[in-house]
């Protein structure tokens, strides 16, 4: 033990991550954080003045492959 109480820690402790850990892992280290503020605008006029289309088909396949990615359910 140490002086704090916590046991040692051992020479031989591993940790392994799962398939959707290291998913989430690979998908936070892309370019995420770049925003085009062009296309931010864009939308922000489109939902303002009624024009925006929601494809829900498109998010729909969208949503499945991130699933797949993520180690989820194989699609059918």
């Amino acid at each position: 033990m140490t002086s704090s109480g916590a046991p040692a820690a051992q020479a031989d402790d591993q940790l392994k991550l799962t398939d959707s850990a290291k998913a989430l892992q690979q998908a936070s280290r892309t370019n995420a954080t770049e925003v085009d503020s062009q296309r931010v605008e864009q939308v922000r006029q489109s939902l303002a003045n009624g024009s925006y289309k929601i494809d829900a088909g498109r998010i729909a396949d969208r949503l499945v492959s991130m699933e797949q990615q993520l180690g989820g359910t194989s699609k059918a």
